[in-house]
C-alpha cells in the first residue's frame, strides 16, 4: 500500500517528540509521486503491533524501509518513583531498535517473509560512512532530500545511483550530506494526517545552518551567510496556515539553529504572522549576545509568538567565551536578561551550560550555577551539561573542539564508556568529573523554587493534556513526574496507536 515507510522515535519516558527531518523526507518523496508512512514513538510498540501494521501497508509495491536514527537511544533504564527518567544511554550503532537487537531481528525476519525485495536505510545523524547494521542495506549521510529521492527512483525506476560507495561492512554509504542541490528557501513542508495523528504542536523549519561556528557545535552548516537558507514568506505563511486549518495547531518548535540571526529576518516572519487568520505560539532557539546588540529586535520577537526562548549560552567565564566563539560580555547578556524577564513575564527563558569546556574551572562554573539558583541570572530554567568529544567516525557532522581536541588542551584517557566518545581529561578536570558536577548542579537547582519546568517540556506537556501557559509557570520541584510517565504519556501513545491504525485501515479500504 505504501511505497516507502520511515519510523522514527525520540525514545523518551515523558517526552513526545516529533523528530522533523523523517517527515520532511516523507513529504518530499510524495511531492514526487510516491506514497510514504512516517511511523513515530518507535519504543512504544511491540512486535506484535510492528508486525500488524506491516501486514496492513506492506506489498509487492513497497520497496524500502527507513529509520531515523538522531534520536534513537536505548530505553533500558532504572529510574527513582517520582523523579523525572534520567539520561539514556547512547544505543550502538549496530541497531535501529531501542528494545534491542533480538527484537530488531524478529522485525525484518517478518518484513523480508511479507516481501523479501524490500530493502532498508537509515538517516540522521548516527548514519555514518562507517554504518555497519548488517540489516540495514543503505545509509544517507545528512540532509537527505535530495539522497531519498535518487534512492527510490534508484529501486524503482533503475535510475543511477549518486554519491553512493560501499563500506567495509557492505553497507552502500549515500553521502551528500549538505544537500546542496535542494533548493530550501523555495521548499514547502506538507503534513499529512498519519503525520500529525493526535500531536498538538509540531517542528517548523523556517531557516537552516548558522551564521556563527562556535568551537562545541557539531550541527551542519555552521558559517553561513546572512539570510542563506530561508523561507520565502509565502511558502512560510501557506504552511502555518494549512496546520491550523486542517489540525488546529498553534504551537510550534522552531528548529532554526540560530532564529534570531538577522533583523530583516525577524520583521519577515512577522509579516507573515500577522497575515495569519491566528496567532502562533513558538518555541525557538536564540542568541542572547544578539539580542543586546540588537535590542530592537526583542519586542519583534515577542510580537512574532516567542514565548519559549532557548538561549545556550554555554559559559560566563571570559576566558572560555572568547575561545569557543561565546564571548560576549557577561554582564550585558545578564542585563538582557533582567529586561525580558521584567519587560515579558509571560515568555519562559531557559539557558544551556556546558561543564568541561576550555579554561574554565570548577570554581567558575560553580559562581555560575550560584548566580542562577539566587536568581541573580533571572532565568526560568536552565541546566548543565558535560562537554561531550564524539568520536568522528561515529557522527556525521563534528565540532572542531571533536576534532582537534589535543589543541585546545584535551587528552584522551582511553577506556571510554562507548566508542561514541572520547574519555577526556584537562587542566581543569576529567569528563567524569564534568558528568559528576553537572548533575549535582541540576539535582540542587531542581530543589529551588525558581526553577520552572521548561519552554520545551511544557510544549511537550500540550500532548498529554496540559496548558502551556499553566505548566510553563510550574516549579520543577512541585511536578508529579510519575503521573507524566506512567498516566498521560502511556493514554497519548495508546491514543497515537488506536488513530494511527485506524487512519491506515481507512486508506486500506479507500484503496
Amino acid at each position: 500500500m505504501y511505497n516507502v515507510i520511515i519510523f522514527t522515535d525520540s525514545t523518551d519516558n515523558i517526552l513526545t517528540m516529533m523528530p522533523l527531518g523523517p517527515y520532511k523526507i516523507g513529504h518530499v518523496l510524495r511531492k514526487h509521486g510516491y506514497s510514504c508512512l512516517v511511523i513515530n514513538h518507535l519504543s512504544d510498540f511491540t512486535l506484535e503491533e510492528l508486525q500488524e501494521i506491516i501486514d496492513l501497508t506492506v506489498t509487492n509495491d513497497t520497496y524500502l524501509v527507513g529509520f531515523g536514527t538522531t534520536f534513537l537511544r536505548s530505553v533500558e533504564v532504572e529510574r527513582n518513583e517520582h523523579e523525572p527518567t534520567p539520561a539514556y544511554p547512547d544505543m550502538p550503532a549496530n541497531t535501529v531498535f531501542p528494545q534491542g537487537k533480538e527484537f530488531e531481528n524478529e522485525f525484518f525476519k517478518h518484513l523480508k517473509n511479507k516481501n523479501p525485495k524490500i530493502k532498508s536505510v537509515v538517516g540522521g545523524t548516527r548514519a555514518t560512512i562507517d554504518y555497519a547494521n548488517k540489516n540495514i542495506d543503505y545509509a544517507c549521510v545528512g540532509f537527505s532530500e535530495i539522497s531519498a529521492v535518487n534512492l527510490v527512483n534508484h529501486l524503482i525506476k533503475g535510475e543511477a545511483l549518486r554519491n553512493n560507495s560501499k563500506n567495509i561492512w557492505g553497507r552502500i554509504v549515500i553521502d551528500d550530506r549538505f544537500a546542496k542541490d535542494y533548493k530550501f528557501q523555495e521548499e514547502d513542508m506538507r503534513w499529512e494526517p498519519t503525520d500529525v495523528v493526535n500531536h498538538q504542536f509540531l517542528p517548523i523549519e523556517i531557516g537552516r545552518g548558522c551564521v556563527f561556528k562556535c568551537k562545541f557545535c557539531d550541527y551542519p552548516m555552521t558559517g553561513k551567510k546572512v539570510l542563506d537558507f530561508v523561507k520565502h514568506e509565502e511558502i512560510l505563511k501557506q504552511e502555518l496556515e494549512d496546520t491550523y486549518k486542517k489540525y488546529g495547531i498553534r504551537h510550534y518548535t522552531i528548529v532554526d539553529d540560530t532564529f534570531n540571526d538577522h533583523p530583516q529576518k525577524l520583521e519577515s516572519i512577522r509579516r507573515v504572522v500577522k497575515q495569519l487568520s491566528f496567532q502562533p505560539i513558538f518555541w525557538a532557539f536564540l542568541r542572547l549576545d544578539l539580542l543586546h546588540i540588537r535590542p530592537e529586535t526583542i519586542p519583534i520577537i515577542y510580537d512574532i509568538g516567542i514565548r519559549a526562548m532557548f538561549f545556550g549560552i554555554e559559559t560566563l567565564n571570559p576566558a572560555t567565551g572568547k575561545a569557543i566563539g561565546k564571548g560576549h560580555d557577561r554582564n550585558k547578556q545578564i542585563e538582557t536578561i533582567k529586561h525580558i524577564a521584567k519587560t515579558y513575564p509571560d515568555v519562559s527563558m531557559h539557558g544551556s551550560f556546558i561543564v568541561g569546556l576550555p579554561y574554565e574551572s570548577v570554581e567558575s562554573c560553580t559562581t555560575t550555577s550560584e548566580m542562577l539558583n539566587s536568581q541573580e541570572i533571572p532565568l526560568s530554567s536552565w541546566n548543565f551539561y558535560p562537554l561531550y568529544l564524539f568520536n568522528p567516525k561515529q557522527f556525521a557532522f563534528n565540532s572542531e573542539l571533536s576534532l582537534k581536541f589535543p589543541e585546545y588542551g584535551y587528552e584522551d584517557l582511553g577506556t571510554p564508556d562507548s566508542n561514541l566518545t572520547i574519555n577526556w581529561k584537562n587542566e581543569h578536570m576529567t569528563h567524569e568529573d564534568a558528568k559528576r558536577l553537572a548533575n549535582e548542579f541540576i539535582d540542587e537547582s531542581r530543589k529551588n523554587d525558581h526553577f520552572k519546568l521548561t519552554g520545551l517540556v511544557s510544549y511537550h506537556l500540550l500532548n498529554l493534556g496540559y496548558e502551556f501557559d499553566q505548566s510553563k509557570t510550574t516549579a520543577w520541584k512541585d511536578v508529579d513526574w510519575f503521573t507524566f510517565e506512567k498516566k498521560d504519556r502511556p493514554r497519548f501513545i495508546d491514543g497515537y496507536k488506536t488513530k494511527l491504525l485506524d487512519l491506515i485501515k481507512s486508506k486500506n479500504r479507500l484503496t
